[in-house]
């Protein structure tokens, strides 16, 4: 999805959101569905650390002065290179 001005960001985040229920689909061989037995609150707990983690660094990179690569790379490619 091309990012530009006029666009709602809630329009990003249900792109986002489709996304991630392919992914999830081919990554578990599944979707998430109200029957999974996986512990929800602990992923969410464990996805909200990474977050923290995430914030932390763009913080740091702010302070540093750097943070146009840092920032880049997570909204591009979600933090992982």
């Amino acid at each position: 999805m091309v990012i530009n001005d006029s666009t709602p960001s809630w329009e990003y985040v249900i792109n986002d959101m489709k996304l991630r229920n392919i992914e999830g689909m081919y990554k578990y061989n599944r979707f998430l569905r109200a029957d999974c037995p996986d512990d929800m609150l602990q992923h969410l707990y464990e996805e909200l650390l990474d977050a923290a983690v995430y914030i932390k660094t763009l913080i740091n990179q702010r302070e540093l002065g750097n943070t146009k690569d840092v920032c880049y790379n997570i909204m591009i490619n979600g933090g992982d290179k």
